[in-house]
């Protein structure tokens, strides 16, 4: 009986001939077109990014009208000179960064850390005995929270933007998940090998796709096509680099290829960590069609590519997580 591991690493490669493959079939689709869950942002792209260049002191504050709770923290933050105050700097650019708001905390669906939650926004966390459980479950909020603290409280206009933030990703987490039958048969392809994760179900197809990610922008590589080479294999690793199989790709590297294999293969029993260098648009993809499914799922960008996801939250990146085993990667 085989274990689905805690953590997978996703990489592609380029090369080959494209005509040596382009005639062999790929997963079976099925015969529905599953619609897609909207994704829960704090405001517009433009005026998400108008308010990190105002943070970073790049522009004068917008004139935005955001939600009631975050309308209330900026009044608290913003002295009478128009700049943040320093303490509150660090919760502001976590709550405005260009990530649906599922991926500000990266919640995990432990009973231990859903306890701490509901302890932190009911008001009876008691920091100086909890502060070391939530720097190790929510190190980035931990972060934010740090310099907010005064006499072992916060205010209660950051509980209530925490409330807002985790309460829009509830509702999107906790959707029901499709009708296994609606998806196409498990049928293998000579496109893909992994001997210890045998199909569970085949693919489907999704409404809307281009328009779910207009409200993401990042600075992360676009892989471009060579018409004369197969984008070669997408590979799926362990941490220590052990490889669990391969996907020979027909089109260039997509976060569609990595949706696919963990959704056909590991859709029933997750792992909890998935580390992929264009993780930011993966989590976007996965959370808009399958998010009960991917709930659980803990997405991150490796150490060497966390560079180029400059506004994309901390959350996502394996760096943030000091007391993480993997945080050599």
């Amino acid at each position: 009986m085989w274990t689905v591991p805690p953590a997978l690493v996703f990489d592609g490669l380029q090369m080959g001939i494209r005509s040596s493959i382009a005639n062999e079939k790929a997963l079976t689709t099925g015969k529905y077109t599953f619609r897609e869950y909207p994704l829960p942002y704090l405001g517009k792209l433009p005026e998400r990014t108008a308010m990190l260049l105002f943070l970073d002191a790049k522009a004068e504050m917008p004139r935005i009208t955001w939600p009631s709770t975050v309308s209330t923290v900026l009044k608290e933050a913003i002295n009478e000179r128009k700049q943040v105050r320093p303490e509150y700097k660090a919760f502001l650019k976590m709550i405005f960064a260009n990530s649906p708001l599922p991926l500000i905390f990266q919640v995990l669906g432990s009973v231990e850390i859903e306890e701490i939650i509901d302890r932190l926004i009911g008001s009876s966390l008691v920091w100086k005995d909890e502060e070391l459980a939530l720097q190790r479950a929510f190190p980035i909020l931990y972060s934010s929270l740090r310099p907010l603290i005064t006499n072992d409280e916060y205010l209660e206009c950051v509980r209530k933007v925490l409330e807002y933030v985790l309460n829009q990703s509830d509702s999107l987490l906790r959707e029901y998940p499709h009708i296994e039958e609606y998806y196409g048969p498990p049928r293998e392809s000579k496109l893909e090998c992994f001997p210890l994760w045998p199909l569970e179900r085949g693919i489907t197809t999704y409404t809307k796709d281009k328009k779910v990610e207009d409200q993401l922008e990042c600075s992360e590589k676009v892989v471009g096509e060579n018409r004369k080479l197969s984008p070669g294999p997408m590979l799926v690793m362990c941490p220590h680099r052990r490889p669990y199989g391969f996907r020979v790709l027909k089109t260039p590297e997509s976060v569609r290829d990595v949706f696919q294999i963990i959704l056909t293969r590991l859709g029933t029993h997750m792992p909890s960590t998935v580390i992929y260098d264009n993780t930011c648009r993966f989590a976007v993809y996965s959370l808009a069609r399958e998010p009960n499914r991917f709930a659980n799922v803990r997405f991150v960008v490796d150490g060497f590519h966390s560079f180029n996801h400059k506004s994309c939250s901390h959350a996502l990146r394996l760096r943030s997580y000091e007391s993480d085993p993997l945080w050599h990667l």
